[in-house]
């Protein structure tokens, strides 16, 4: 992403989102070269609710965001 890093825009969205009392969060879902558990690890604790290593699968990122439109709609 050029001018800002992953971490980086999540943690402002997350930031936007305690601010301004959002009640239902984003959903973010990370696509990263980053393979290391530290980095996976950095991701979420930045507020990323989940993340996909590069290179991915397209039924991958599919399941997914299956999962997470369907937790949603139960919310």
């Amino acid at each position: 992403m050029p001018g800002m890093g992953g971490i980086q825009a999540t943690r402002l969205i997350r930031e936007h989102e305690k601010e301004n009392d959002i009640t239902i969060p984003s959903t973010i879902i990370g696509a990263t070269a980053l393979t290391s558990v530290a980095e996976h690890k950095a991701c979420i604790e930045a507020g990323m609710d989940y993340v996909i290593s590069k290179p991915y699968k397209s039924d991958e990122i599919l399941k997914v965001i299956k999962k997470y439109v369907a937790y949603q709609k139960i919310s």
